[in-house]
């Protein structure tokens, strides 16, 4: 068996290929020409090498447009990458016969202030979400087929916390908007559960799994929590976007899980803990 991991220099790809190595055997794919690594354009699919996926070879498809405001701005691009692309990447794996899981979001989910487990309608907002859902409804009754709607993925790399380093560094002092809110999940457990489920796949009736913590926190809430734990000298502003912000996204998605605590096989990691062990683990 092997993992094939697409979108291989990604944020989550790069933690999982440093979890996969040297104990699976991994397929890497991109459009980033790297070494060791198959070039992968989603705008021309057809045109890459997929003669290593075999039967109950496991593919964990990361690769997307991922930003709202690109999907929203440059629509026809995005869509052939998200969609078109996307689903004849996974069209041929699934007739290879290997396992799919695709990474889709909580803006699936759409706002909603209280939470919302996988057997609740959807409500996408924007155009990426409606992107990850046209993918999510095309395979959602292939037995092989399985889905991680993530929500915020913390870790010292993710894009806010760089930030705030950042600012520690230079004595900067940021502006942080107090408007999104997530149930934040830890890297680390996302790279737990897709390992986990690369094992137990067979045992799962549902297709979908929330990847979502407990906590339901703004960016704000995370400064702080960041200034509590790895750098209390951190000052900050607080404000507040325009409204435009939210024409392609959520400013509240609250969600809740009825599997992801049993397929980690304990809870979610709290982000105060996360935050320890990214930043202050010896």
């Amino acid at each position: 068996m092997k993992f094939h991991v697409v979108g291989s220099n990604g944020y989550i790809a790069r933690r999982l290929l440093q979890r996969l190595n040297p104990d699976y055997t991994v397929v890497s794919y991109s459009r980033h020409r790297c070494p060791n690594t198959i070039f992968l354009d989603l705008a021309n699919p057809g045109d890459a090498n997929l003669s290593q996926i075999r039967p109950d070879d496991f593919v964990v498809f990361l690769a997307a447009i991922s930003s709202p405001d690109e999907c929203h701005n440059h629509y026809d691009y995005s869509y052939q990458i998200n969609v078109t692309g996307t689903a004849q990447f996974i069209e041929e794996s699934l007739c290879r016969g290997a396992r799919v899981l695709f990474f889709s979001s909580d803006v699936v989910v759409g706002a909603c202030r209280a939470s919302r487990d996988e057997s609740m309608p959807v409500h996408p907002i924007g155009e990426y979400a409606q992107m990850k859902h046209l993918i999510e409804q095309r395979f959602l009754t292939h037995a092989s087929f399985k889905v991680f709607r993530l929500s915020y993925v913390l870790s010292r790399e993710d894009k806010f916390m760089a930030f705030l380093q950042k600012c520690s560094r230079e004595n900067i002092v940021p502006d942080v908007y107090d408007a999104l809110f997530r149930n934040v999940v830890y890297l680390e457990d996302v790279i737990d559960a897709i390992i986990a489920l690369e094992k137990t796949f067979s045992q799962w009736k549902t297709p979908i799994f929330h990847i979502c913590g407990l906590e339901l926190l703004s960016r704000k809430d995370l400064a702080h929590i960041y200034q509590a734990i790895v750098d209390p000298s951190l000052r900050f502003t607080v404000s507040i976007p325009d409204s435009g912000f939210f024409d392609a996204r959520p400013n509240i998605i609250a969600t809740k899980s009825l599997y992801f605590s049993k397929l980690l096989q304990r809870d979610p990691t709290k982000v105060s803990d996360a935050l320890k062990q990214e930043f202050l683990k010896v």
